[in-house]
């Protein structure tokens, strides 16, 4: 217990934060006030109130509390989100408390937007930790929101759970659970649980989880059903949907066809080390992505950080390299990749319009494509249509075969009846299995192209001309997004990248922050989070030392150190 006048240092340091309008309450350490039973309070300005008194318990309690408390070493949030620096001392303060367990009778009220330990007071640790305790025996009551998030994040950090999955089923749990009280708590979880399953090794598709689950079906409507179709079709060059062949009856079958000759073209691509998904988007490189964005999350927790690939849906994957996120967002697409799902569903019409006797003709024309960047990304241009057709035709038979469901004296006679035909039927087979009817279709509507295009000079994918569109390329962006992000930044953001981007020493940073009265660390999460909104991707690595990501420093150098001479 401090005594008289180091409660007074206290209180007047406190105080005097409280008046410092220029600072946040959220950037001061945390202090507990306690003013002895009839000593005058005119110096602190409030009134007297007796010191607590606790039992031997609540003191043992009181001394943990304060023990977590002293290993948060670091400032608040910073702009709206988390900085690294109280990520990590959350994690440190979560895992010392890991196995802390309360059965407070009282009930105290906490809400705060970005809720930590170190902002909490006793009754309302005494308060989290009774409730925590209660969930972990699958009692979910209501509480303060504040406290629910604060739970979210523990699990999110792998505080309580035993493995990556038991962390995924619990989140799911609490989801379930509480959103009988608060409906407000889909918002976030819908995307944590998402980020939750791509960052850690989930043994399960993630589509089949939205299918176990009615919190994640509503948020994720269209996933469960999700095929090739649905996240391929939208590229497609020809407008199959306003075709005078498309209808009510034909859809089903179209549908179902261009899942079986994508799932078949994904199958033929595996061996050569790329997807469909190279032939509709330039290059491997996405978006940048970072998990748990406003939670607080301690990357440094991950058990592995090897590159890895995680798919949530065909349309939708994420990768990570060199201890970096990407996402497929934003990727460009190449108009080649347009033609080519074109193509796909011109073929699978033309095939279904001659089989079902259709009075009007559909001619899909491979030269539509760009076969010199088709051969330069698989090398075998023949080879990819000849699988197209063979895929609609195996699907055209498959569709037609007919199950019947007999019993066994009837399919005796069956037996009986099929030795006498037996011959008959064998001799009028065609070897390939195919039909005359089949054979006819294929023939007449000559599938592959009877020559060879001429051979043209082949691209590697990364050296392919850009492609334009009403005189626009599709490769570059209208608008140069680092003019946008040098033009977002404060004069001391400006100042501070110019100084990283020509080498300074992490104490030159840290005399210039001290100068301008921030730190180093709020300056360089600032950065980053402008060059997420304008360029999409942080731009600079700052822990033991300070250093652009090669990656962008051209472009760095081109906006900020040519306009600052």
């Amino acid at each position: 217990m401090p005594g008289r006048d180091e409660k007074n240092e206290y209180g007047g340091a406190f105080l005097s934060q409280m008046r410092n309008k220029a600072r946040s309450l959220y950037e001061q350490a945390f202090v507990e006030i306690y003013i002895e039973d009839g000593q005058p309070s005119d110096k602190v300005g409030i009134e007297p109130q007796p010191i607590l008194q606790r039992t031997p318990e609540e003191e043992e309690k009181h001394r943990i509390f304060l023990e977590m408390r002293h290993m948060c070493s670091c400032v608040g949030q910073s702009g709206g989100f988390y900085t690294p620096q109280q990520s990590a001392s959350f994690y440190q303060q979560a895992k010392f408390m890991e196995n802390f367990e309360d059965d407070y009778a009282r009930k105290a009220s906490f809400s705060m937007y970005f809720p930590d330990y170190q902002m909490m007071n006793f009754e309302q640790l005494r308060t989290y930790f009774t409730w925590r305790t209660k969930v972990r025996k699958g009692i979910v009551e209501e509480t303060s929101f504040s406290y629910v998030f604060l739970y979210i994040y523990e699990l999110i950090n792998h505080i309580g759970i035993q493995n990556s999955l038991d962390g995924l089923e619990k989140l799911l749990f609490l989801w379930e659970k509480y959103e009988t009280y608060e409906k407000r708590l889909s918002r976030y979880m819908a995307g944590w649980v998402k980020d939750y399953y791509i960052v850690n090794e989930i043994p399960i598709p993630f589509a089949k989880l939205v299918q176990e689950h009615t919190v994640l079906q509503e948020a994720y409507p269209n996933l469960a059903e999700e095929d090739f179709f649905e996240a391929y079709s939208v590229f497609s060059d020809y407008k199959f949907h306003k075709s005078i062949f498309y209808s009510e009856k034909t859809a089903p079958f179209i549908r179902e066809c261009f899942n079986w000759v994508v799932g078949s073209l994904e199958e033929w691509l595996t061996p050569l080390e790329i997807c469909l998904d190279d032939l509709l988007y330039y290059g491997h490189r996405g978006s940048s992505w970072q998990p748990f964005r406003k939670a607080l999350y301690y990357p440094g927790r991950e058990e592995s950080r090897k590159d890895k690939v995680v798919k949530i849906s065909y349309s939708e994957i994420y990768w990570r390299e060199n201890t970096r996120w990407f996402s497929t967002k934003n990727r460009v697409k190449r108009e080649n990749g347009r033609r080519i799902m074109g193509y796909i569903f011109r073929r699978i019409e033309q095939f279904y319009r001659k089989a079902e006797k259709f009075p009007h003709k559909l001619q899909a024309d491979p030269k539509k494509i760009n076969l010199t960047e088709l051969k330069g990304l698989m090398g075998d241009c023949e080879g990819f249509f000849a699988r197209i057709d063979s895929a609609i035709l195996e699907f055209y038979k498959k569709s037609k075969k007919i199950s019947l469901e007999v019993d066994s004296e009837s399919l005796e006679k069956i037996r009986e009846n099929s030795l006498i035909t037996q011959e008959k039927l064998l001799a009028g087979m065609e070897e390939s299995g195919e039909t005359v009817e089949e054979r006819k279709i294929i023939e007449e509507i000559s599938f592959l192209p009877q020559t060879k295009p001429k051979e043209e000079p082949v691209f590697a994918p990364s050296f392919l001309p850009p492609q334009e569109e009403n005189g626009i390329s599709l490769l570059q962006p209208t608008e140069d997004p680092w003019s946008r992000f040098a033009d977002s930044l404060s004069v001391e953001e400006k100042d501070f990248l110019r100084l990283i981007l020509r080498g300074a020493s992490m104490e030159s940073l840290q005399e210039f922050a001290r100068n301008v009265s921030l730190m180093p660390e709020i300056l360089a999460d600032g950065i980053n989070e402008k060059a997420l909104e304008t360029a999409e991707d942080t731009v600079i690595e700052f822990s033991d030392c300070a250093e652009v990501f090669e990656d962008y420093r051209k472009d760095l150098e081109r906006v900020m150190l040519c306009e600052s001479k």
